[in-house]
This record gives structure tokens, C-alpha cells and sequence, in this order.
């Protein structure tokens, strides 16, 4: 199942969850701008054959962001395959099981009291759901850094017993942007002689 996209759960497949940062910097650190249409274009395959998938809320903080910058690709891809990718709905009682978490409940900014709603739980409960229906599931974010305040997706989602990845190994992974240098392992660089005196 290579050429499946995000958000993302299947029985016996891989379902991946979105999260917004898909969408934002880091796909434009992956892949120049002229390669967005084809790349957006195979998300969207992977939406409509139902391996990649997305809560509301992260339409929603894209759509903050949107308003902020005037037209952007992301927040538009987003909206145009939401019907499909937001299928789930809203989740309480995984909302619920993420917010009661003592170490996932952290993923929430409690000194953020204005704005949209932060994605980051709602990504966490669509990820629970989809593992207890037997999904194997993924969530694709950058985020690394906690602070003291908010814990970063990546480390909600261990506490979970969740897998991540980050935007360029997903894309490779999913076969989407074949133009990314393939995963290798690292080689040093041979030492230099010195020119004798």
C-alpha cells in the first residue's frame, strides 16, 4: 500500500493521521513550489482511498493562518478534501481518554486563551480512535520541542503508544516526491591529504 496518503488509518494497511505542519514549512523545505500540484495531487489519491486522514480542527487552524497570508494552496487542498478526510467526525470520548492522559494532555497550550483551537489533541484522539478499530496508524508532524509549558505531538504521541514521522520520510514513504534523495545511511566524508611542505 505505497500510494497512500495521510491521515490515515486502514485494517490492514497503514492510515496515516495529518497534522497542519504537512501543509505549512516543512513542504516547502521538501519541494520547490513547482512540484506542489503534483505532490497535493497525490495526498488527495490518498484521502479518497481513505489512508489519509485529518480532524476539523486542523482545516481550521490552516484556515487562521489562510486569513493571515491571503490565498494558500495548503488551507484550500485542505478544505477541498475535507468531506472525505474529516469523515470521522468529532470524537469525544477519545478526546476525552487524550485530555485525561497526565503526560498527552499536555499537548494543549494552557497559557493560549485566544484564537483557534489548537489541533494537536483532536490529531491525538483521531490517532486513538483509528489504533483501537485496528488501524496501524501514524501521525506526520515536524514538531520536536516541547517546553515546559505545552509538549511537543511527537512525545503526546509516545505517550499514546503512537508512531510519528516526520513530512520528508512520509513523502518518501508514500512514494509522493521521488525527487527526495532516497533514505541512506550516513557516509563521512573521506579526510582530505595534506600537501606535504
Amino acid at each position: 500500500m505505497r500510494k497512500t496518503l495521510s491521515g490515515w488509518v486502514n485494517i490492514r494497511r497503514r492510515q496515516w493521521v495529518s497534522f497542519r505542519c504537512l501543509f505549512t514549512i516543512e513542504i516547502k523545505q521538501v519541494a520547490p513550489r513547482t512540484q506542489w500540484k503534483a505532490i497535493f495531487q497525490d495526498l488527495s489519491t490518498l484521502v479518497t482511498n481513505g489512508s489519509l486522514v485529518y480532524p476539523k480542527q486542523v482545516v481550521d487552524e490552516l484556515k487562521a493562518g489562510s486569513m493571515a497570508r491571503g490565498y494558500d494552496r495548503p488551507y484550500e487542498w485542505a478544505k477541498k478534501n475535507s468531506k472525505h478526510a474529516t469523515r470521522h467526525g468529532n470524537l469525544f470520548s477519545e478526546l476525552t481518554e487524550v485530555m485525561s492522559h497526565p503526560t498527552a494532555s499536555r499537548v494543549v497550550d494552557p497559557n493560549k486563551s485566544f484564537g483557534v483551537e489548537e489541533a494537536d489533541a483532536y490529531v491525538l484522539a483521531l490517532a486513538v480512535h483509528l489504533k483501537k478499530n485496528g488501524s496501524s496508524v501514524t501521525v506526520v508532524t515536524e514538531e520536536s520541542r516541547s517546553t515546559p509549558q505545552k509538549l511537543a505531538l511527537p512525545q503526546a504521541c509516545g505517550a499514546l503508544r503512537l508512531y510519528t514521522m516526520n513530512v520528508e520520510v512520509f513523502l518518501q514513504d508514500n512514494g509522493i516526491h521521488p525527487k527526495v534523495a532516497p533514505l541512506l545511511p550516513h557516509t563521512p566524508p573521506k579526510p582530505r591529504r595534506r600537501k606535504p611542505n
